[in-house]
């Protein structure tokens, strides 16, 4: 049978890996440090997976700030580890397991993690914001 590209993963064992890189602090298979966290891009045109949309994680390790930063792709952080905040221009949105942040096109945000450390799953639309986490620096 001819395959249709569909693809199915198991939550925890992403955030495995994802955590497991950053806690030894080195790049394991496709998860790479970037600026102090770890990435994770697991569904994107660029690894032939998808056309339209950008599935992946970032964790920060604990009271961890990322650089102010904004790109063209609408973005939307589901927290399945630990606590933290997105500063998206000033408005403050707090993220606990569960929570899920909306971050519209070209607004500058901050991700910052709390005491645990912060892990997220998040997704693009549209594709090529995560490009640069797919080439070697």
């Amino acid at each position: 049978m001819e395959s249709n590209n569909s693809k199915s993963w198991s939550l925890e064992d992403l955030v495995s890996s994802i955590e497991n890189a950053l806690k030894d602090n080195k790049d394991i298979d496709e998860v790479r440090l970037v600026e102090g966290r770890a990435q994770y891009v697991v569904l994107s045109p660029g690894r032939g997976a998808s056309e339209h949309i950008v599935m992946g994680l970032a964790s920060l390790p604990k009271n961890f700030s990322t650089p102010e930063h904004k790109h063209f792709s609408e973005e939307i952080a589901v927290c399945v580890n630990g606590s933290g905040q997105v500063d998206i221009e000033g408005d403050i949105h707090i993220m606990k397991k569960d929570s899920i942040v909306f971050v519209p096109s070209d607004l500058n945000h901050v991700t910052t993690s709390g005491e645990d450390g912060l892990t997220v799953l998040w997704f693009y639309a549209p594709t090529g914001s995560e490009s640069k986490w797919l080439t070697e620096d």
